[in-house]
């Protein structure tokens, strides 16, 4: 339980700088308590609510998304449909202005049927940004 008062909110920069520490073995300054370890493609987005520490008007979540194969597409599916890429990226840069993550909107289907339920996925342009980093 958190004292009254606080309040989790990370900046984009923040929430890298988590990602970052977690996939580098270092500690990451307590975003590990706030952004839980899940397995995305094992439940359905309503129940992503209830895994979630009750801290933030918005969930976070660790996951590691496995690639198709031997493609650079990631595998989003879920039990009952799956994530797709809407086609909207942005690019977060590191104090230098160089792009070490990109920040894309995913929406879930369920079936082949668009839903409401939309995601934010945040991850490394490529590996060696994180190895500048540390």
């Amino acid at each position: 339980m958190l004292p009254p008062g606080v309040v989790f909110n990370p900046t984009e920069e923040d929430r890298v700088s988590y990602l970052i520490g977690k996939v580098s073995g270092h500690t990451d300054g307590g975003g590990s308590y706030f952004i839980q370890d899940i397995q995305l493609c094992e439940h359905e987005p309503w129940e992503l609510l209830s895994l979630a520490h009750d801290c933030c008007h918005q969930q976070m979540y660790f996951t590691h998304l496995r690639s198709r194969y031997h493609s650079e597409m990631v595998y989003r599916e879920a039990v009952c449909g799956f994530w797709k890429n809407l086609g909207l990226s942005s690019y977060i840069n590191d104090k230098g202005g160089k792009p070490v993550a990109v920040k894309k909107s995913l929406n879930y289907y369920k079936k082949d049927v668009k839903t409401q339920w939309l995601m934010t996925c945040t991850h490394f342009c490529t590996i060696t940004s994180i190895r500048h980093e540390n």
